[in-house]
């Protein structure tokens, strides 16, 4: 059933129509007037009865009050009632088909009937035109398609001719190139026969040069046949004992040294070499070349010199710097991965310390003034020092879940190392904290690294050190937490001494100082069970089936302590373990009263608290003859500086303006360094501060907001400049005003960050370290802050500089 626009009542009342008030919205009111109806929805096409019983339903859902009594009827499937009406007006298509047809056959009869004679004659002969028409086009047709014929069959006949004529081409082309072939294999074995009889008779003049080289070489090592090899290998060499020491292959290679050990020129490595390990006390030969020294075999072959101390300390800086994998390393000088662990045994320590010397200075408030820079000046911070914190990437250690934790950092969500670093405003970093477990915070480390308080070095007991107790290459010790933890072997050895001669110590049963780093998921890999596994042990402690002492009663200190352990592990395991900390334990003990500095390899509150008081003690000013080796390796570098040999940089800044101090102190300490300087008295030798006693009680120490309310850990309460920090970041903003006055605070802690990216250079501190390169890690970290400061100034000096720009 159509809608149709006069139906009665109105379409937005009837209920067998539905209004759609969204149809026809944003048209003009004309379009309305001319669409008169469109806005109303059809009904289904159906038969009358459908329509009312849908019409029905539709009237009982808007008033079910009135139908509650009535029985619902069966729901309509309109798929088939679509279907139906789809048949249905297909009929009604051919129906009025039909009738169409039929009533144009009914007009032109009916057109026939009426025409008059004089109507049919005109139409019989427009017809007969017609026909004449259709003839000539017919004949003109037909003389068309012949010519097309003729036209097809002589096109025909010439590709006939054409592909008889190009398989005659083709014939002859084939019979050509298979002559060409059999002519090109004829010269080709030609060729291939004088190349072979070529190739013979090169090696041969091969063989016999290389037979009169050696002949000639093993006449005269310097002879000019070994020069022609050594200018060779400088010129096409690559990394090898041959050309890394080599003079000429620098020459070729500039860019190398500094890329393999981080210094500008091969000239200036060599510089710096001396400065850091002088002659007299390493037996550093800085001009030695090994291509010089070689010597041959009875065979003929070439053998390399003893490796000197000059390679192997320039091989354990290449490690910190570019290699980090021993066996590249190793490859490279063709010697064992072992020879190369133990280069880095005696030399990675040296280096570390270097890094300490060069990094952990003694600034001072005259210093601070001569290199502020105009920026700071100008932004209203002319005496800041800065700090900051930096964490590293570490593997994970799967299988100490203490050590996991305590590595893991919320910074980066991920095991980390962490430390802090204190610079100057030009970059000059004066003092660090050692790599640690990034657990502890950043305002942790403070408090510990300040924990010393205001102390000053004990000068006076350093009085002639030079002449009393001079520095030797044993003493270049590097302090780590790993200096004073016994090895597997050695632990064994102190194990085996205890139970041949010494008594066992009675310790009592273990109280709770002892920290277990095992879990019990770890302890079920190393196949003990826990108690809540369901194995019905005994109620009564007692010692495992197979141990030795199975007819030894527990006392009731070590039952007290079994049962303690009950919880985590089952009695046979915790009476293991009980026996392991007990000899822990003994071992302990003994070192303690033999006056040894060895400890266990346990954690307990005791050990951790002496590395922590060994760590702040430990670095240049640990003791006079480290001091010693600190100043004379400035003094060294500065005359290397003064003198043109080394090219200037902030630390080059740093010993000209420090050089009376400096000076003072080698005179008092009694180096043959200190010139012609007298030997000052005690009071006026200059004040050592240790640690943050170091930063000067009129300056400020800049940080970001995670050093907010450090100031009564800094030993000289100095006054600490951070950001506004809000107290909820979620809720709160900072104001525009606020804004505006973390700008120089902001400004003048930019380059805290660069110091950063300046130690990343070093191989060591770059990607993710390895578990097994975290024993290096302290070195090698020491070493990167320290060659930070052999670079330019990130900020030059200003108004209160001693020298002017030609300096740099």
């Amino acid at each position: 059933m159509a809608c149709y626009k006069n139906r009665s009542p109105a379409p937005h009342v009837d209920l067998l129509l539905k209004y759609n008030s969204c149809m026809g919205e944003g048209k003009s009111d004309l379009w309305r007037i001319d669409n008169d109806g469109c806005m109303i929805r059809k009904s289904p096409f159906a038969p009358k009865e459908e329509v009312n019983q849908i019409a029905a339903r539709h009237q009982q859902s808007q008033n079910p009050q009135q139908d509650s009594g009535r029985t619902p009827r069966q729901r309509v499937d309109m798929s088939v009632v679509r279907e139906e009406s789809a048949m249905r007006q297909v009929e009604i298509d051919k129906d009025r088909a039909r009738k169409k047809a039929a009533r144009a056959e009914q007009r032109r009869i009916r057109e026939d009937e009426e025409r008059t004679p004089e109507q049919w004659n005109a139409k019989l002969s427009q017809k007969d035109l017609e026909n004449k028409m259709q003839e000539s086009e017919i004949n003109m047709q037909s003389g068309r398609i012949k010519s097309l014929q003729d036209q097809v069959k002589m096109l025909q006949d010439q590709l006939l001719e054409a592909k008889a004529i190009h398989a005659e081409d083709l014939q002859k082309a084939d019979a050509k190139r298979s002559a060409d072939m059999l002519r090109f294999a004829a010269e080709n074995n030609q060729l291939l026969e004088s190349t072979k009889r070529a190739k013979i008779d090169h090696s041969k003049s091969l063989e016999k040069a290389e037979s009169d080289l050696s002949k000639s070489l093993q006449n005269d090592i310097s002879g000019a046949g070994w020069e022609k090899v050594r200018r060779l290998f400088s010129k096409f060499g690559g990394l090898s004992r041959l050309t890394l020491f080599n003079d000429d292959w620098h020459a070729e290679h500039k860019e190398a040294a500094k890329r393999i050990w981080g210094y500008p020129s091969w000239k200036e490595t060599k510089h710096y070499v001396e400065a850091y390990f002088p002659q007299s006390v390493y037996n550093v030969d800085t001009s030695y070349d090994p291509s010089k020294f070689c010597t041959f075999d009875k065979g003929g072959d070439v053998v390399l010199p003893t490796m000197t101390e000059f390679e192997q300390c320039l091989l354990a800086r290449m490690f910190f710097r570019t290699f980090t994998e021993q066996e590249i390393v190793a490859l490279i000088v063709d010697k064992s991965r072992r020879r190369i662990g133990q280069i880095l045994e005696v030399w990675g320590p040296r280096w570390g310390n270097v890094g300490d010397d060069m990094c952990c200075i003694d600034i001072t408030r005259d210093y601070i003034f001569k290199e502020v820079s105009d920026l700071n000046i100008h932004l209203g911070r002319p005496r800041l020092v800065n700090v900051d914190g930096k964490d590293a990437h570490i593997a994970q250690k799967r299988n100490d879940t203490t050590i996991s934790k305590a590595t893991f950092s919320s910074k980066n969500d991920d095991d980390c190392t962490r430390w802090l670093a204190f610079s100057t405003a030009g970059g000059l970093t004066f003092e660090k904290t050692p790599p640690v477990a990034a657990r502890a915070g950043e305002r942790a480390l403070v408090r510990w690294w300040g924990s010393l308080g205001p102390e000053n070095a004990p000068v006076q007991e350093w009085e002639d050190v030079a002449k009393n107790e001079p520095w030797k290459a044993t003493d270049d010790v590097f302090w780590t937490a790993l200096t004073d933890v016994l090895s597997a072997a050695e632990f064994d050895d102190m194990m085996k001494r205890i139970e041949d001669g010494d008594p066992l110590f009675d310790n009592g049963a273990l109280d709770d100082g002892v920290l277990l780093t095992a879990q019990p998921t770890s302890l079920a890999r190393e196949g003990l069970q826990n108690e809540d596994s369901g194995d019905d042990e005994p109620d009564e402690p007692s010692p495992p089936e197979d141990s030795e002492a199975t007819n030894v009663e527990p006392t009731p200190e070590q039952t007290a302590a079994i049962e303690s352990a009950r919880r985590v592990f089952d009695v046979s395991a915790a009476w293991t373990m009980y026996n392991d900390m007990v000899q822990m334990k003994s071992v302990e003990k003994a070192l303690r009263d033999s006056g040894d500095k060895k400890r266990p390899p346990v954690f307990t509150p005791q050990i951790l608290e002496e590395q922590a008081n060994k760590a702040l003690r430990s670095g240049p000013n640990s003791s006079g003859k480290r001091k010693l080796c600190q100043l004379e390796r400035h003094q060294r570098l500065h005359l290397l500086y003064e003198g043109g040999q080394l090219s200037k940089c902030l630390f080059s800044y740093f010993l000209l303006v420090e050089e009376p101090n400096r000076l003072k102190m080698l005179s008092w300490m009694g180096s043959e360094l200190a010139a012609s300087v007298p030997k000052p008295n005690l009071e006026d030798v200059p004040r050592i501060p240790l640690r943050l006693a170091k930063i000067p009680e009129d300056c400020s120490l800049g940080g970001d907001k995670g050093f907010t309310g450090i100031e009564k850990s800094l030993p000289n309460i100095n006054h600490v400049d951070t950001p506004v920090q809000v107290q909820n970041s979620k809720t709160h903003r900072l104001s525009s005003e606020q804004i505006e006055s973390d700008i120089p605070i902001t400004t003048v802690r930019a380059p805290c960050e660069t110091i950063f990216s300046r130690t990343g250079n070093e191989a060591i501190l770059s990607e993710k370290i390895p578990y097994w390169l975290i024993r290096y890690l302290p070195m090698g970290q020491s070493l990167a802050h320290g060659e930070a400061n052999i670079r330019a100034p990130l900020r030059y000096p200003g108004r209160n500089s001693i020298v002017g720009q030609d300096y740099w």
